[in-house]
């Protein structure tokens, strides 16, 4: 075994086990696919309250739609007061709303929903979590 591998591989040990600490138990196939159906469950009944719950105080939250919505010329939104002002916003806009789960794509402390909204769009959300399981970043692209 070269040096190339042993350090690699401690690399990983080492980085997996960070990972572990930090978020004490690794996300699950039933997690994530019980988080996919309350989530979009909470969206097609426009209850933007429920939605909120799944999200931390300092959410930080990525979307290429954020200027077209509300005057904001950043990137990503920070905190969850701003969030809910800006899906207050687009909901404005959505005489229906309904979002269709295509499929869940599983990382260690995250997930990819990936799914077609009431435009006929393709959406992909990333969340990223905390060890309270509540998602403190989200990243949005859309097709």
């Amino acid at each position: 075994m070269d040096v190339d591998s042993i350090l690699g591989d401690t690399f990983f040990t080492i980085h997996k086990l960070k990972l572990k600490c930090e978020n004490d138990t690794m996300l699950t196939r039933d997690e994530a696919e019980a988080f996919a159906r309350s989530w979009v469950q909470a969206w097609n009944d426009r209850d933007i309250e429920a939605v909120a719950s799944h999200y931390t105080e300092d959410i930080v939250y990525h979307s290429p739609k954020l200027a077209s919505v509300i005057e904001y010329d950043g990137p990503f939104l920070e905190g969850k007061s701003a969030l809910v002002e800006y899906w207050n916003a687009a909901m404005e806009g959505a005489n229906t709303l309904y979002f269709e789960i295509n499929s869940i794509f599983l990382s260690s402390d995250a997930m990819t929903l990936f799914f077609t909204n009431h435009r006929g769009q393709d959406v992909a959300e990333t969340f990223i979590f905390d060890k309270n399981s509540k998602i403190k970043e989200c990243i949005a692209a859309y097709n």
